[in-house]
């Protein structure tokens, strides 16, 4: 809160009425949201037959969390690297059925 008076002049901050402050995520944070993305991305692509689902062990997670972890960017790392790893990796799959 020290930060934001610092940043912003007081009558700015008699304007707002909620102030939250956030803690950057460290790294077994991102581990859980990242299992619970890919849980719920694999239960989507479940009813899909023509799609053999990839597995993630606690190492493979640990894995993707080094090579994205970005303190400053909270957990968006992990959903561009969902969309830009993962899905399409499943959809190249479909993609090789058809």
């Amino acid at each position: 809160m020290e930060e934001l008076k610092n940043f912003l002049s007081p009558e700015l901050l008699n304007r707002i009425d909620h102030k939250i402050v956030f803690a950057p995520l460290e790294k077994k944070d991102l581990g859980k949201i990242l299992k619970s993305k890919i849980k719920d991305l694999m239960t989507a692509w479940k009813t899909n037959e023509s799609v053999k689902l990839p597995t993630f062990s606690d190492k493979k997670i640990q894995e993707i969390i080094e090579k994205i972890y970005e303190p400053q960017f909270g957990a968006r790392p992990l959903e561009r690297y969902i969309e830009n790893t993962i899905e399409p990796e499943l959809i190249q799959q479909i993609m090789k059925k058809k």
